[in-house]
């Protein structure tokens, strides 16, 4: 059996709260591609855990109103935590 690695773990709540933004603004897939300029097919690979570039990161933040660290700081464990 695999044993999850805290990487993966990060980039699946970075995905969950990705979807969670979007969804709170009360955002389509479509509506996010169009003003990210990233792809649904791959908007829903990043919901889904895979891994973003900083580009994409960069653009996300921006289209849901974080700074990129902000977005970053929703999903990693506080310090020593």
């Amino acid at each position: 059996m695999s044993e999850t690695k805290p990487t993966d773990q990060r980039l699946t709540q970075l995905g969950k709260e990705l979807k969670k933004a979007r969804e709170d603004l009360e955002l389509g897939i479509d509506e996010v591609a169009q003003r990210s300029g990233i792809s649904t097919v791959r908007l829903t690979h990043i919901e889904d855990g895979m891994d973003p570039s900083m580009s994409e990161i960069f653009r996300l933040a921006e289209t849901y109103g974080f700074t990129p660290q902000g977005l970053l700081d929703r999903t990693l464990p506080p310090p020593g935590g």
